[in-house]
């Protein structure tokens, strides 16, 4: 009976892990494919998605294009992993590295102040929050999923 419940614990844990992994698969395309399709409209979606006032130069475009081509990639990796979060695990932890770097970014706004950047201090510390919990979620979800498949 406990070898039963102990597997019902890592089957939710993996489902959880793996819908987890959907939402950045699926956030990252979605965002990738954007930058990828659109020019000057790019503007306008940057405001209403991120509150963000971007003007659109040729300059600027060609800088989005291949952040958005990683984007896209990184987005189909997350989705590799979901498929199979146990078989492709270092690509999760690929995720988190991606997910510390953009800590570390949002600290980096906040100690430089916010009128130093483009960004307004309620939105850095929504996003910051949000990176937080999911790369808490996922250090959670890695270690049940590895270590109640020990026991």
């Amino acid at each position: 009976m406990s070898n039963n419940k102990n597997r019902t614990q890592i089957d939710y844990y993996n489902q959880i892990l793996k819908l987890l992994l959907w939402d950045m698969c699926l956030y990252h395309v979605f965002l990738g494919i954007i930058g990828l399709i659109y020019g000057k409209e790019l503007g306008y979606i940057a405001s209403s998605i991120f509150n963000l006032s971007l003007t659109i130069t040729p300059q600027i475009l060609s800088l989005i294009r291949p952040l958005a081509a990683y984007l896209t990639v990184f987005g189909v990796m997350m989705g590799i992993a979901a498929y199979d979060p146990k078989r492709f695990r270092p690509i999760i932890y690929a995720g988190l590295v991606v997910l510390f770097f953009r800590l570390l970014q949002y600290l980096s706004i906040i100690f430089q102040g916010f009128q130093e950047s483009a960004n307004k201090p309620a939105q850095t510390y929504g996003l910051m929050f949000v990176v937080i919990f999911t790369g808490l979620a996922f250090v959670f979800l890695l270690y049940k999923t590895k270590h109640a498949a020990k026991k």
